[in-house]
């Protein structure tokens, strides 16, 4: 099912909201207002019921919901009777908001990445919503072939068009070929919390290349000689999928040896070669530096978080 959200949304926080919540809602609507976000949102999520029951056809969405402060199967059971009650007209954001936030519940605000990650498990665990088996249909009618249900886990494929370079899983569950760069498997480690097997091919030489990536260290590399290739990452990232791909990504392969990378790196000049073992401490910079910086223009920027849809 597609959201619309509108061209022109309403954001609070949800503490400003007091005992007219359900007029205050209605007026938003009758506007003409296409989404009314809920920022802040701890445990209880009434307040979204509330304005879906007064309004006619504006769209609720949270923006964002505490991971901190909620749980990820009554949220999911929610988000299943919203669908139900409201169809097309309630959009869940979930985010990992900051230290405060999760200490002030007695939480310790570790790893927000991995934890927003695992709540995100925890929602698809749930098994709310279309069966799979009707959602597979629905996508197919837009993404065809890059969609298919295994397992009884729906699977779809948004990676930019073209060839893979990379064959990973993440913790012993298979995510198949992608595209990204050397960089990403790092940051799929540091992120999720879990040991990610990559299989890469040198670009130069054709030789296949193994790394073994756990969140504390690089536990095995064939051959060992293996460097990452690291091109300047001050880039623009919202040039979309397929031109970051060809700017960033391509360029920042796996070399059997520094000696394969002698042709990129005279085509790369401010580039380097990192041996993969020492891009560890590298990469946890990285992701020290993605936490803290939220997507420009998001209705959640200020809260670190991630939408996703019902």
């Amino acid at each position: 099912m597609t959201i619309d959200v509108g061209r022109v949304g309403i954001w609070s926080t949800a503490r400003a909201w007091g005992d007219e919540a359900a007029d205050a809602a209605g007026e938003l609507d009758q506007l003409g207002y296409g989404t009314l976000w809920f920022g802040s949102l701890a445990g209880d999520l009434g307040l979204v019921e509330t304005a879906l029951a007064a309004t006619r056809r504006i769209v609720v969405a949270t923006g964002v919901a505490n991971v901190w402060m909620t749980e990820p199967e009554p949220v999911a059971a929610f988000t299943h009777r919203m669908n139900e009650a409201y169809p097309g007209r309630f959009l869940l954001g979930i985010g990992s908001s900051s230290a405060p936030a999760a200490e002030a519940v007695g939480r310790r605000y570790e790893r927000p990445l991995a934890h927003l990650a695992r709540y995100a498990d925890g929602l698809d665990a749930a098994q709310v919503g279309l069966a799979a088996e009707e959602t597979e249909r629905l996508l197919r009618a837009t993404w065809r072939e890059r969609v298919e249900l295994r397992g009884g886990m729906v699977r779809l494929d948004a990676t930019p068009a073209g060839p893979r370079r990379y064959q990973a899983d993440a913790g012993g569950r298979p995510l198949g070929w992608g595209k990204g760069c050397s960089v990403d498997m790092y940051l799929l480690a540091l992120a999720l919390g879990r040991p990610v097997h990559a299989e890469a091919t040198c670009p130069a030489t054709g030789t296949p290349i193994t790394v073994d990536i756990t969140p504390e260290r690089v536990e095995r590399i064939d051959p060992p000689t293996a460097v990452v290739a690291v091109v300047d990452w001050d880039v623009d990232l919202t040039l979309g999928p397929d031109r970051t791909d060809a700017e960033v990504c391509a360029q920042q392969p796996f070399f059997a040896s520094p000696q394969a990378a002698s042709r990129w790196l005279a085509e790369h000049p401010q580039g380097r070669l990192i041996p993969v073992r020492s891009f560890h401490d590298e990469a946890r910079r990285l992701v020290a530096w993605l936490e803290g910086t939220p997507a420009p223009g998001s209705p959640s920027s200020e809260h670190g978080g991630a939408m996703t849809a019902p």
